[in-house]
């Protein structure tokens, strides 16, 4: 097995030096250049390709995308969202909130917890969290405990959480650490109705007399008719959260669904620009478009486990490449050509004969991002060299032979 795994890595070297294009000139649409934002990153999950990266381990403040971990651990404790939860002084205090909008809960109150969700996730309410978190862990510093914890279990090595909100300037993330909480948190399907939403309401209460209206922040989903926003692919953007204070500068995290791939894109620290038109651009969602039509110049090449490959390789002595064979598992790069170039190589054990469902050799994928992909080939059907193209050619080298001695002994009698 070791000399197995050795050699197929060996082989996976070669493929690195070898060029896998062919000569057919590719049409390949210019890469985005992202400018504004400090760290950006695009990512395929079904092909685990790494489209754009930028300062993706440098750590920025998350601001409010600190609330899609709060999200998650609601939702592992309460997962159909059920009952409610009393807004309590702590709560809405300076101390665990020292910023609310002019419309914010009020002490005293009682809000469902499914409202409470809707407004933690579409219009980002920072006292929410804070209930939230008393609804789950009965106190807000044990709560932020069990973020960091959640961190650790995901993998998040560089992020630090100090609030349920998002409004400290000590916690941090990067990109990469968001990208997993994100892949996280879009498995859960009541994370993803909510997310998704572009309006939410507060239904009025003994201490509320009126309900509140609100709408989302997220610029890619719903661009509101900014032309620096509107991508046209508005139905497949599935939000996931917007984020800023002074010192994070503009966050955003965001999922597009495009046929059968589904990308991410975190954006930290962006800026806001005036356009030509002297109209202020929030350059987050400005180069997260820019990134996801990029994005979907790209499709999913290469084979399924299973899928035949006619004439991949030849018996020993054959004059054909006479094996068919189906890689022994998905076989997937990302590209702008569907069709893309493979090398294949042939197991020692091939001779003259092979026999279906024999492992027969490797096939190997490259794609533009410098990632190789690699397989097993297994024999579809049986093959076998034919033995009259070899003793035709073995005749004709013997009279070719014969004939070209009786000349030279011609010549020289």
């Amino acid at each position: 097995m070791r000399k197995k795994t050795l050699s197929l890595l060996f082989l996976i070297a070669l493929t690195a030096i070898f060029p896998f294009i062919s000569g057919a000139e590719r049409i390949v649409e210019e890469k985005p250049e992202i400018t504004n934002s400090r760290m950006a990153l695009l990512y395929e999950e079904s092909t685990d390709t790494f489209l754009y990266d930028k300062d993706i381990d440098a750590v920025n403040a998350p601001a409010s995308m600190t609330k899609v971990m709060t999200a998650m651990l609601v939702l592992e404790y309460n997962p159909e969202l059920s009952g409610s939860a009393i807004v309590s002084k702590e709560a809405v205090s300076p101390r665990y909130c020292s910023w609310m909008a002019d419309f914010h809960l009020l002490e005293g109150e009682e809000v469902s917890v499914a409202e409470l969700m809707d407004y933690l996730l579409i219009v980002s309410a920072n006292e929410a969290a804070n209930v939230l978190a008393e609804h789950v862990s009965g106190d807000i510093d044990g709560f932020v405990q069990k973020m960091n914890e959640k961190a650790r279990e995901l993998g998040m090595d560089s992020t630090i959480y100090y609030d349920t909100h998002g409004l400290s300037r000590y916690s941090q993330v990067t990109c990469r650490d968001m990208l997993k909480l994100c892949r996280y948190a879009m498995q859960n399907e009541k994370f993803v109705e909510i997310v998704s939403k572009e309006k939410g309401k507060l239904s009025s209460n003994d201490v509320r007399k009126s309900s509140y209206l609100y709408s989302s922040f997220n610029g890619v989903m719903f661009p509101k008719g900014i032309e620096e926003y509107i991508t046209g692919f508005e139905e497949d953007i599935r939000g996931i959260k917007t984020g800023y204070i002074p010192e994070s500068a503009n966050n955003f995290s965001c999922q597009m669904r495009h046929e059968d791939l589904t990308f991410y894109g975190v954006v930290m620290h962006a800026h806001d620009v005036k356009n030509e038109k002297g109209r202020w651009v929030e350059y987050q969602f400005a180069d997260m478009t820019s990134l996801f039509r990029w994005a979907r110049s790209f499709k999913k090449a290469g084979f399924a486990a299973g899928e035949n490959i006619e004439g991949v390789m030849s018996t020993k002595l054959s004059f054909s490449k006479n094996i068919d064979a189906a890689p022994g598992e998905d076989l997937y790069i990302l590209s702008q050509d569907e069709n893309p170039s493979y090398k294949v190589y042939p197991s020692e054990d091939v001779g003259l004969e092979v026999r279906k469902g024999q492992i027969v050799g490797s096939i190997v994928l490259a794609d533009e991002f410098g990632n190789l992909r690699a397989a097993d080939l297994i024999a579809s059907s049986d093959a076998k060299t034919s033995i009259f193209p070899v003793i035709t050619v073995i005749a004709v080298l013997v009279i070719g032979f014969t004939i070209a001695l009786m000349w030279v002994k011609k010549k020289r009698g």
